[in-house]
């Protein structure tokens, strides 16, 4: 990848579960043979603190790694994506840089007033703010684009939350792909194959070993959430990446915070 300016380390926390076979060889058409530099990328970051009291501290640390060349449609898509995963869903920025500098204040005075009404003005109270987002490129052949943003928030207490979301963008126009990486997958099919990817995640071998991983409750008492026709799908839509088309399950959403993210491969690249 071309690099304008320093690029970013993206961790390497996506686990690809199991060694499922196709199960639908349609979709191979999205894996397209490529160089791996592709995109020119640009940085813009905003990063700054503020100490309310001796242990009281809001910080706020931005961080985009994006493309920033190629048509309009999709360049914009892509900054209107990093907006909406900074809660602004109306404005698409001309510029990340320019975004960043006029928003990451006004962030960081809400995150102050906010820290300084839970202490009730008890500047002595230990207390700590924090927000780091972190956005890069993920995976990118000749026709799509996967970033990932990777919000940390702490508010005190334990441990802070993270959330990673993840958007596959097509180069033409800018479209983010979502379930439609596997549309021609039948619903059965799909969450079967899931549920045996996660699987691989948790080293579980039977279908017993996984359940006593997962919190799976349901209001309905008719309703298995452990069968494959009931299965869950994860919140968060599928992406591409280097080994095939990807799910993840955010904190908490199916398991407890100390398993992390579970995640799967569930349609394998060949």
């Amino acid at each position: 990848m071309k690099k304008l300016l320093l690029l970013c380390t993206l961790p390497a926390m996506l686990i690809a579960c199991g060694n499922q076979k196709n199960p639908n060889s349609e979709l191979v058409s999205y894996f397209a043979d490529s160089s791996d530099e592709l995109s020119i990328v640009g940085t813009a970051e905003w990063a700054d603190s503020v100490e309310i009291g001796p242990e009281q501290m809001a910080t706020v640390k931005w961080r985009a790694d994006v493309p920033i060349e190629g048509n309009q449609t999709f360049t914009d898509s892509v900054r209107r994506w990093v907006a909406m995963q900074m809660g602004d869903s109306l404005t698409v920025p001309a510029d990340l840089q320019a975004y960043f500098d006029a928003e990451g204040p006004k962030a960081l005075e809400n995150d102050k007033e906010e820290l300084v009404e839970c202490t009730g003005g008890d500047r002595a109270w230990p207390m700590q703010y924090a927000r780091d987002m972190t956005v890069s490129v993920l995976y990118e052949d000749d026709d799509y684009v996967t970033l990932q943003c990777q919000y940390y928030f702490y508010m005190g207490g334990a441990h802070g939350s993270t959330t990673n979301e993840f958007a596959t963008f097509r180069r033409t126009d800018g479209h983010i792909m979502g379930w439609e990486l596997l549309a021609t997958m039948p619903d059965i099919q799909l969450r079967h194959t899931i549920k045996q990817g996660l699987k691989g995640y948790f080293e579980a071998t039977t279908d017993e070993e996984l359940y006593e991983n997962l919190l799976l409750l349901s209001d309905d008492e008719n309703i298995d959430l452990f069968s494959d026709e009931f299965f869950p799908l994860p919140i968060t839509p599928p992406f591409l990446t280097d080994r095939g088309v990807e799910v993840l399950y955010q904190q908490y959403e199916i398991t407890a915070y100390a398993y992390g993210m579970p995640t799967c491969v569930v349609l394998p690249r060949k």
